[in-house]
């Protein structure tokens, strides 16, 4: 794999608990830190899609009632299903 190499400076607290994940796991400190970048950097994106995804919902729910049709839904799948057929997507 081609990698950039990248310096990290670690509190001694932190290296010291690298180094312990790494004699346990028998892999390197690198690879420890790229793994856990990896996850971490997956857990903001999904997050904030999340985040934003629930708010959009939200403030369509707070909408539920404001137009006649709409009104009578009772259930998130009854919304979601109006708004699949409203932008014609099923």
């Amino acid at each position: 794999m081609d990698a950039n190499p990248i310096s990290l400076r670690l509190p001694p607290r932190l290296r010291a608990r690298l180094d312990k994940a790494a004699k346990l796991t028998k892999q390197s400190r690198s690879e420890i830190m790229k793994d856990a970048l990896e996850r971490h950097l997956h857990d903001i994106v999904v997050d904030s899609t999340r985040r934003a995804t629930t708010g959009r919902y939200a403030r369509l729910i707070a909408m539920a009632g404001s137009g006649a049709p709409y009104s009578t839904y009772k259930s998130d799948e009854e919304v979601i299903a109006a708004i699949r057929e409203f932008r014609g997507d099923e």
